[in-house]
């Protein structure tokens, strides 16, 4: 009989009541936050990466593979943070919705009512937003989008 051999491309959870946030990368493998009390530790294949007291950063909705050794924690309506082992840097991604990562762009994405509650001055204005890899905003798609903003099919 052949051995069998599978390629796993999508987790739905894991099941552990300490890890709530995790992203799994075909190239880079899993990354997690593990929740221990009142620490939470960022784990890269399950390498304890760095730690912080929960308190510090305690509305960490999601976590996203930046590179091999570097995620984005998107924790509050506003912001987020390129983190590695080395450093925590800060970033404005607005109220996203979406968060996609390439290797020279990131793409935030919003949903319709955070765009349509927006001022034009606001990130979420954009339905979707281009940042370089620094978290500098290239590109918002306002403009394209700007004339139907007020017709009923978006």
């Amino acid at each position: 009989m052949d051995a069998m051999q599978v390629k796993l491309k999508n987790i739905t959870g894991i099941a552990s009541p300490k890890v709530e946030q995790f992203d799994l990368h075909e190239e880079f493998g899993v990354a997690y936050l593990l929740e221990a009390g009142e620490k939470v530790t960022l784990s890269l294949n399950h390498l304890a990466c760095r730690s912080w007291l929960k308190q510090e950063h305690p509305h960490i909705k999601r976590i996203k593979w930046f590179d091999f050794n570097t995620v984005i924690l998107y924790y509050d309506e506003y912001g987020g943070a390129i983190v590695s082992a080395e450093s925590w840097n800060k970033i404005r991604l607005g109220a996203i919705d979406k968060l996609f990562v390439s290797n020279s762009y990131i793409f935030a994405s919003y949903d319709e009512e955070s765009f349509f509650r927006s001022w034009a001055s606001e990130l979420e204005s954009n339905i979707l937003s281009v940042f370089a890899r620094d978290g500098r905003l290239e590109l918002g798609l306002r403009e394209l989008l700007d004339k139907d903003r007020d017709s009923d099919e978006l």
